[in-house]
C-alpha cells in the first residue's frame, strides 16, 4: 500500500496524520528503511496519565504503542 511513497519525505520534522493503526501497518511495510522514529513526549510516566482526560490518553496510548512494537 505504501510502496509508492517517496520516503525522502518522512524527514525528521514530517508528520503522519493517521491513527494507530494504519501507522502500525505503515512502519510494518517499511520495516528497515528507517533508523528510528521520533514523538513527542509530555515527561510524565504511564502511571500519572490519566485516560479519562484527553489531553492525557492519547500520550498514554502513544507511549503504549512504542512500548508494544519497540520493546527495547
Amino acid at each position: 500500500m505504501y510502496g509508492k511513497i517517496n520516503l525522502r519525505a518522512f524527514e525528521e520534522t514530517s508528520n503522519l496524520f493517521c491513527s494507530i493503526d494504519v501507522l502500525a501497518q505503515f512502519l510494518d511495510e517499511i520495516d528497515g528503511l528507517y533508523q528510528g522514529l521520533l514523538g513527542h513526549y509530555s515527561g510524565k510516566n504511564r502511571s500519572e496519565l490519566d485516560q479519562a482526560v484527553i489531553g492525557d490518553a492519547v500520550p498514554y496510548h502513544f507511549v503504549e504503542f512504542f512500548i508494544n512494537e519497540f520493546p527495547n
